[in-house]
């Protein structure tokens, strides 16, 4: 639970149990009081769909479409269709996703938004939306053929276009207007092919699923952060280990850890000491720079080593814009399903 009444579920891949695991938690959490639900489905690459479509279920009236398939032949088509009394159907629903949300990830935040059964927050998602079938050769290799595409109940079709080759079809990825590295949002929008959701609404087409409000994730970081990802992102957990030693008094209390402690003036000195052993090109004013940020990332790793994941994510929330924005955003979502 993030306050007295929404409750906070991370769904990182579609995995065979992931239905029940969902379910387990939302019964767990609704007993606490939870009446609205933020789902986060940040870089979920997908997975088991029919765990996505099962969860989509619990949301979704009896009779609702949640996803649809087309391909050349009559086989492809296919239609998934709501069938059971969903425990959740009235519970305001506010989904984050991000370039890393795919697939499935797509399917379940497509369907809720077309739908009109919540909000979609974050920024538009990767556009992976083929059926594949695989066929196994002699020699034990194996050929995986697109039989058709996935569709949300508007008609949107999820998958980005790909006629400009693979790399291109990456690289787009990173030039969509509500990235971080791209402001023209508003020309980006204005081209984008128009839907109406079941309830007459306005969402937008073209390849993934794009946010009813759209944050992008702050992610400007200095060039040293960046060095420190890309040759080794260990030495996070590596200089975490080191100074949680170094002060054992921070592991009193999960909550006075998460919410009231500061690292000291020597955090950044000693970071920069450690991680220049295994980084290269590193400056400590530029990691100066980035002080929260870093703060953040080495108290999040504390927290999985002393106590759990759920500690481990909830450091990493709390300087989380999209998150923020999500959280602020229920009221919006409960007034949403008040007029929906």
């Amino acid at each position: 639970m993030l306050d007295d009444e929404t409750g906070y579920i991370l769904v990182n891949r579609f995995a065979e149990k992931t239905y029940k695991e969902f379910t387990d938690a939302m019964i767990s959490i609704k007993k606490e009081g939870m009446k609205s639900l933020i789902l986060d489905l940040r870089y979920n690459g997908g997975g088991y769909m029919n765990q996505a479509i099962d969860i989509l279920d619990e949301f979704v009236e009896a009779g609702d479409t949640l996803v649809y398939t087309q391909g050349r032949i009559k086989t492809a088509n296919r239609y998934h269709i709501a069938t059971q009394k969903g425990d959740y159907e009235n519970m305001p629903i506010t989904v984050l996703i991000n370039r890393g949300s795919a697939s499935a990830s797509e399917i379940v935040s497509g369907a809720i938004q077309d739908l009109d059964r919540g909000l979609i927050v974050g920024e538009t998602s990767f556009g992976k939306g083929l059926v594949q079938n695989q066929w196994s050769m002699r020699d034990g290799s194996a050929i995986r053929v697109t039989t058709a595409h996935y569709f949300t109940p508007s008609g949107r079709l999820i998958q980005r276009s790909y006629e400009d080759g693979v790399d291109q079809y990456y690289e787009d990825l990173y030039t969509l207007p509500d990235s971080v590295f791209n402001d023209s949002l508003d020309k980006h929008l204005q081209v984008r092919p128009k839907y109406t959701t079941k309830n007459g609404r306005i969402v937008y087409g073209g390849g993934g699923i794009t946010p009813d409000i759209i944050v992008k994730r702050n992610f400007d970081l200095s060039k040293s952060t960046m060095n420190i990802f890309s040759q080794d992102v260990r030495v996070f957990f590596k200089f975490a280990q080191k100074y949680g030693r170094k002060h054992p008094e921070y592991k009193n209390d999960v909550n006075t850890f998460l919410y009231d402690v500061k690292f000291n003036k020597t955090f950044i000195p000693e970071l920069y000491k450690f991680a220049s052993q295994d980084v290269k090109n590193l400056k400590e004013e530029e990691l100066a720079e980035d002080k929260d940020y870093l703060e953040m990332q080495i108290k999040s790793e504390l927290a999985k080593i002393w106590w759990d994941n759920n500690a481990y994510y909830e450091a990493r929330l709390l300087s989380d814009n999209q998150f923020k924005k999500a959280l602020q955003s229920t009221k919006d979502t409960q007034k949403f399903m008040a007029i929906h």
